[in-house]
């Protein structure tokens, strides 16, 4: 009974602001709370993740909180409720992907491109933006010049750089969506 007085001592000076009572509490019940998560999950990290966020949420919502049993059972409920949310959106991920997997029809070797074939494609489709956007384009992916440096190289406002630029990534986003996900690997993936 005396420890639940100082764990409920510790959580009054919490609420206002002591930062070493925060820490003292921390540190009393960090390990044995991760003990008590790795009950509903296995992953360490995820434990952890878990812990920081009851004790990161405890300290924002320190003003709001009234414990109306002990901070132990706070912290047990807390942990359990804030693994259980954990568990719930890993189920709500695996449905996803599960539904994802089932409804898109299954992979063919049409679905691999090579780099050259995309370099082809992404080629093809600034080739056929208009003559205005495609050279600004260019000059912005290219030759990575900023809004401004086109501006003044080709004596038109920088809004109009701007509006040229968002038109043409309209355009090849529309002429590019069924490569999309491709397009955005080799982009990422085949910086030189």
């Amino acid at each position: 009974m005396e420890r639940e007085n100082t764990y409920d001592r510790l959580f009054d000076l919490i609420k206002e602001d002591d930062h070493n009572a925060f820490d003292r509490l921390y540190n009393l019940f960090y390990a044995p709370l991760c003990v008590f998560a790795n009950r509903y999950i296995s992953d360490q990290d995820s434990v952890r993740d878990c812990i920081h966020d009851v004790f990161l949420k405890m300290w924002r919502d320190r003003k709001n909180i009234f414990i109306n049993t002990s901070v132990r059972s706070y912290l047990l409920t807390a942990t359990r409720n804030h693994c259980l949310n954990l568990i719930e959106k890993q189920k709500t991920q695996m449905t996803y992907e599960q539904y994802i997997l089932n409804t898109y029809d299954p992979y063919t070797s049409d679905d691999l491109y090579s780099v050259e074939e995309l370099e082809n494609l992404i080629e093809k489709a600034i080739n056929e933006l208009p003559e205005k956007y495609r050279e600004v384009f260019r000059m912005s992916r290219f030759e990575h010049l900023t809004y401004k440096e086109i501006a003044e190289r080709k004596n038109i406002s920088i809004k109009t750089v701007e509006a040229y630029m968002h038109k043409s990534l309209i355009i090849l986003s529309v002429s590019l969506k069924d490569f999309l996900p491709y397009v955005l690997l080799f982009l990422f993936f085949n910086k030189n």
